[in-house]
């Protein structure tokens, strides 16, 4: 009587196991992309709301940063430790791209310089999220757009043009 596998056992064990390993994991991570994608997209709406607020009360957009950090319903001179508009818990890194759900978020400059909407796209495509997203601030909408940024391939820094966006919004606010 034998006691433990042979080699070819444990070898045929190994194979079956990586077999099943990936034929499920990506399974697995489907609802957890499609559950950050739509948070990308509620993201990008209160962005939007809240930077479309900003427009009414100061004549003008301001940056990610300040619009998660601040409420411009108040006086912005006095908007220390007041309740943001946008869910406070972004984490912001050197360059103004804000991180979230698993995506990236950045404000995006007409040519001009003045503020035309925010970007988001995955941080890691494929594993938080496949697709990108545009929300436009003077059409006030969020859309997706046709190509697939990561963070290896970063958006663009201008607006998309209109052939890079998909037929139909996704919110609008």
């Amino acid at each position: 009587m034998r006691k433990g596998f042979t080699l070819l056992e444990f070898s045929v064990f190994c194979v079956l196991l990586l077999t099943a390993s990936t034929l499920l994991i990506p399974r697995a991570l489907q609802p957890r992309r499609e559950l950050n994608e739509a948070q990308a997209v509620g993201y990008l709406a209160m962005i939007g709301a809240a930077e479309r607020a900003w427009l009414e009360r100061s004549g003008a957009y301001v940056s990610l940063q300040r619009t998660v950090q601040t409420d411009p319903a108040r006086d912005p001179r006095d908007a220390a430790g007041l309740p943001p508009l946008v869910p406070p818990d972004f984490l912001f890194d050197g360059g103004g791209i804000g991180h979230r759900g698993g995506f990236r978020f950045r404000i995006c400059r007409e040519p001009g310089g003045r503020i035309a909407g925010c970007w988001a796209w995955p941080n890691l495509e494929g594993f938080s999220g496949e697709d990108s997203y545009w929300a436009s601030f003077t059409e006030r909408e969020v859309r997706r757009v046709r190509v697939r940024y990561s963070w290896k391939n970063e958006p663009p820094a201008e607006p998309p043009t209109a052939d890079d966006l998909q037929d139909a919004p996704l919110a609008k606010f």
